[in-house]
């Protein structure tokens, strides 16, 4: 139902994109007042049925714009179908329309409030940032400060807690997958550390806390997918040496190709594609791909592509998605009090 609504909801924008542009090229076929409020109606009821999806996931530069856009467009098409004609009637519509669209940016401004300006975007409100290791619940994700400057979101990275029972009692790891080293799986102190010298790191924690069978799952898990990918990793090296030996490329020809076309295990073409690929992932796809082999389905689907088709074109898979989730809650500042005062108890 999800990949349903979000394609209806897809189809429906590209399609006042293209009556925005035709109206602009040609009109509509009527008088310029009339088209104006034709226009102005069309977007006004698109975005009353996707405001509320819209401002849920206001966090994502995508559902800002689509929210700011159309009201902008919307005010502006009805000042000039007030202006532009003498008929009473028109004149009523346009002025319904303004308080229509007032209405709207009202609700906006009232939404707006849930959320705070943080780094290059915002975050809901009340959220913990960079909460402690010792806080974090297995299977809590990571959002972190990652490539946010060229998104405009806060966060631009993803990754997941896994405990490891054999270690210790509080050892836990923190799994992902990087650029440069594919998938890895580092202690979740350090990591939280060296991100909060950089940035931020905000966390969101399941709903269901996992059993103590997922989290021995979970190691076995992230073991699995780090030995898939390093195994990746190996064929598709040799793969590429033998094309360069097929091409008879002298070294510096290699060398530049091993640049511009970098092996690491990361899938560098899901950053727009929005898939997940066996052996290969982006940072949040192996999230994903980890809670699925565990058997806990997210309630959204991701990387659905270009008009939630399946299509797998045009739409990665964001971090900033992640707070729609409704099998997951964000930890927030009132969490880490509970934590501390608890912290305190046990120590008296």
């Amino acid at each position: 139902m999800f990949r349903f609504w979000k394609s209806a909801k897809a189809i429906a924008n590209v399609f006042m994109i293209f009556m925005t542009w035709r109206w602009y090229e040609h009109g509509l076929g009527m008088e310029f007042s009339l088209s104006c409020l034709v226009l102005s109606s069309m977007w006004l009821a698109l975005s009353f049925a996707q405001m509320g999806h819209l401002m849920r996931s206001y966090a994502t530069i995508l559902s800002r714009l689509q929210m700011l856009v159309p009201m902008w467009l919307g005010f502006g098409l009805n000042v000039g179908a007030f202006f532009t004609t003498e008929d009473l009637l028109v004149k009523g519509a346009a002025a319904a329309g303004l308080a229509a669209w007032g209405y709207v940016y009202l609700r906006y401004l009232r939404d707006k409030k849930k959320f705070f300006a943080q780094g290059y975007g915002v975050l809901p409100q009340g959220i913990m940032v960079n909460p402690p290791a010792e806080m974090l619940p297995p299977g809590s994700i990571l959002l972190m400060t990652g490539i946010p400057e060229y998104i405009g979101e806060a966060v631009g990275h993803g990754e997941i807690v896994i405990p490891d029972e054999k270690a210790g009692p509080s050892k836990k790891w923190s799994f992902s997958t990087y650029m440069k080293y594919g998938v890895v799986m580092n202690p979740l102190d350090e990591v939280l550390v060296r991100r909060a010298r950089r940035g931020i790191t905000v966390a969101l924690a399941p709903v269901t806390p996992w059993t103590e069978e997922q989290c021995k799952m979970s190691l076995m898990v992230a073991k699995g997918m780090m030995l898939q990918n390093k195994e990746w990793v190996v064929r598709e090296r040799a793969k590429q040496g033998r094309m360069f030996d097929m091409l008879h490329l002298p070294q510096w020809a290699r060398s530049l190709g091993r640049k511009l076309l970098p092996i690491t295990g990361y899938d560098w073409f899901g950053l727009v594609l929005g898939r997940t690929k066996m052996g290969r992932y982006t940072c949040v796809g192996s999230v994903q791909e980890l809670l699925w082999r565990m058997g806990i389905t997210l309630d959204r689907y991701f990387g659905t592509g270009v008009l939630g088709l399946g299509t797998t074109v045009l739409d990665p898979i964001m971090p900033a998605r992640f707070f729609d989730l409704k099998c997951y809650r964000m930890v927030t500042v009132d969490d880490h009090k509970a934590w501390l005062a608890a912290q305190d108890a046990a120590g008296k």
